[in-house]
């Protein structure tokens, strides 16, 4: 069997639903989206809606909201406040490339057979806890039930490793003598930088390992209106555009410059 053949084998083992599962049809009266807040340590508060097909990320920071669905799983990033959009195909999104000294790359993807899973239950949401090789921790949604392209848009939106499931906790492994040095002066540092990026959560203690948490989560029915993609909004080809207002980007902008 080949290599991606036996990925792809692991994942449906996993539990995770494949594409063929997840395109099947589910009665519109029976669909529903997990709405599911997590606060990202040194960027702030995340909320996603997550679906059978389809995915939305909006960062209560900035107001930018990225929306990604069957059958296209086109990615649309926007800004309802500038009516500005940028869109790419899945396959060639990645929003690290907001920085133009940060490579593109893909989302890592881990084959079930390196993975460590159990059950664990937080604030009352069901989940599977999964060690990765490297003892990273990922909990996901026990319950959700995704195509695999819901997890690969919101592993490229935070650089984050792919464990073909939406991770709503992640922990670190514990920092070497040296990471913990390196991480205490980017902590120091963070502390001169622009508010609205919120670098003032880097005076975590280092020996914090959890990078992304669990704020809160609800189930409730399906509304496609959650999941439209922008109509009418002026085209940008610099994802920058509406990852950050136009203030924020200038004062980012003077940051990088030394200014």
């Amino acid at each position: 069997m080949s290599r991606p053949a036996a990925i792809v084998l692991g994942y449906a083992l996993l539990g995770t639903v494949g594409l063929s599962a997840a395109e099947a049809a589910t009665p519109a009266d029976k669909r529903s989206e997990w709405i599911v807040s997590n606060i990202h340590v040194g960027s702030g508060t995340y909320v996603y809606y997550l679906s059978e097909k389809a995915v939305r990320i909006e960062n209560t920071g900035n107001g930018g909201i990225v929306v990604s669905k069957a059958p296209t799983w086109r990615v649309s990033c926007y800004r309802p406040g500038d009516k500005l959009e940028y869109s790419s195909e899945l396959k060639k999104f990645d929003a690290s490339a907001i920085f133009s000294f940060v490579p593109r790359h893909n989302a890592p993807l881990f084959p079930a057979s390196s993975l460590v899973v159990g059950s664990e239950t937080i604030k009352g949401l069901k989940c599977r806890r999964i060690t990765l090789p490297d003892q990273k921790v990922v909990w996901t949604v026990a319950d959700l039930k995704s195509a695999p392209q819901v997890s690969e848009v919101v592993s490229r939106y935070f650089s984050n490793v792919n464990v073909g499931q939406v991770p709503i906790r992640i922990m670190n492994p514990p920092l070497t003598p040296l990471e913990l040095k390196k991480v205490a002066a980017s902590a120091k540092s963070g502390k001169s930088a622009v508010p609205w990026m919120n670098f003032k959560s880097l005076t975590f203690n280092p020996h914090q390992r959890l990078v992304t948490d669990l704020v809160s989560w609800k189930k409730v029915p399906y509304k496609d209106s959650d999941f439209d993609y922008p109509v009418g909004y002026k085209q940008t080809r610099d994802i920058k555009d509406v990852i950050f207002s136009a203030s924020n980007r200038q004062e980012l902008m003077e940051l990088l410059d030394g200014r």
